[in-house]
């Protein structure tokens, strides 16, 4: 009788074992997972000239899950002399006025690498002057084009500020086409825009510019 115990154990542990190999041939044993793509943060961070943030980075792997990644990245800006990232650490810092698209690597594939726009601010902003106070343009024909400068004095037109065209309260900024060009200002190409009289607003460090933009035929 326990002979027959013995055997049946035997049995069982040989089914057992022969399921396991079964298993590893099919989907491996303990296999760790593979790093399939990064995305950085925070997402719209705004510093001033000398402050410094953290970046952040968040992997994400083959099986699913996600981790936050404390090293193994290589950190870059796309304009240093605006925003400045140390390779190694990705501690960002503000250097003057504007934007810069700051980059965490991974490098162990092509999807590995995740990109944030950084902008850096004046401070002590009281008020945003956009200039001049009024300009038309023609739909599909001729573009308007207006500066915005903080305090009177700080040209932020492509420097951070964000440019919005209302009508009555409501946002039509997607019937212009917005172009920026240096030595003119932003401009404002109305596409699908109907002829009429329009607000045109910079906004900048919380303070807020506007002017009159009239489209015609």
């Amino acid at each position: 009788m326990s002979s027959m115990k013995s055997k049946v154990r035997l049995i069982g542990a040989l089914t057992a074992l022969g399921t396991l190999a079964l298993a590893i041939s099919c989907h491996g044993f303990f296999v760790n997972p593979t790093l399939t793509g990064v995305s950085v943060g925070p997402q719209g961070l705004t510093l001033t000239v000398t402050e410094t943030w953290q970046m952040s980075a968040t992997g994400t792997y083959s099986d699913g899950s996600q981790k936050t990644l404390n090293s193994g990245l290589v950190w870059s800006s796309s304009d240093s002399n605006t925003v400045s990232v140390d390779k190694s650490s990705g501690i960002a810092t503000g250097v003057q006025i504007g934007s810069a698209t700051i980059t965490g690597a991974a490098g162990s594939c092509s999807a590995c690498s995740g990109s944030t726009t950084v902008t850096v601010q004046l401070t002590g902003v009281n008020s945003v002057i956009v200039s001049p106070s009024s300009a038309s343009a023609t739909i599909n024909q001729t573009t308007a084009f207006f500066t915005a400068k903080a305090n009177g004095t700080t040209d932020v037109t492509n420097a951070g500020a964000i440019w919005t065209v209302l009508s009555g309260g409501v946002d039509k900024t997607s019937d212009f086409s917005l172009s920026f060009v240096d030595g003119q200002g932003e401009g404002f190409l109305p596409t699908t825009a109907a002829v009429g009289t329009y607000t045109v607003q910079a906004t900048y460090a919380g303070k807020v510019g506007t002017a009159t933009l009239t489209v015609t035929n």
